[in-house]
């Protein structure tokens, strides 16, 4: 038996304030960790759209994800709500259950129960990562209005020179 030390939900929205749900996800991946090495990845959310779990089709309403911004954690989390890996889904699966003061798993093998476990005693690490700066429509409308300026500007101080 694995012993899994660490487990790292990684996520991003657009959002940069209030509560973020399972709807305003644009990625959400779950890696379990073994001694630095990870041992399973589920990629639930790539590019806001919801991925199959063991080949099976999951909805955003089968996901539950809340984070908030003011207290800086993500107080529950639900990566299968209906459980739909159970009885079809291949390989290797889990369904992972938490909220800010425990994290639960059940573990599947082609669809079929392996076992489950829950953590309580755990810590909630969250780290902000800023995306790098991407171009929007309004900044660079603002930029060539900005250079309209300043070249009417300088129009204008040179009629005033002569």
């Amino acid at each position: 038996m694995v012993l899994v030390d660490e487990a790292i939900l990684n996520w991003s929205t657009n959002l940069t304030s209030g509560t973020v749900t399972q709807n305003d996800l644009t990625d959400w991946t779950i890696l379990l960790n073994s001694g630095g090495s990870t041992i399973y990845t589920d990629n639930v959310i790539i590019g806001g759209s919801v991925q199959p779990i063991g080949g099976v089709t999951r909805s955003v309403g089968g996901l539950r994800f809340i984070y908030d911004f003011g207290s800086n954690t993500v107080t529950n989390y639900d990566n299968d709500i209906p459980v739909v890996q159970v009885g079809v889904a291949t390989g290797t699966t889990y369904n992972f259950v938490g909220s800010s003061s425990i994290f639960s798993f059940a573990k599947y093998s082609d669809g079929s129960f392996v076992t489950s476990g829950a953590d309580n005693s755990f810590t909630q690490n969250t780290t902000a990562t800023p995306v790098p700066f991407e171009m929007s429509l309004t900044l660079g409308l603002l930029m060539v209005g900005g250079i309209w300026g300043v070249n009417r500007l300088r129009k204008s101080r040179k009629s005033l020179a002569q």
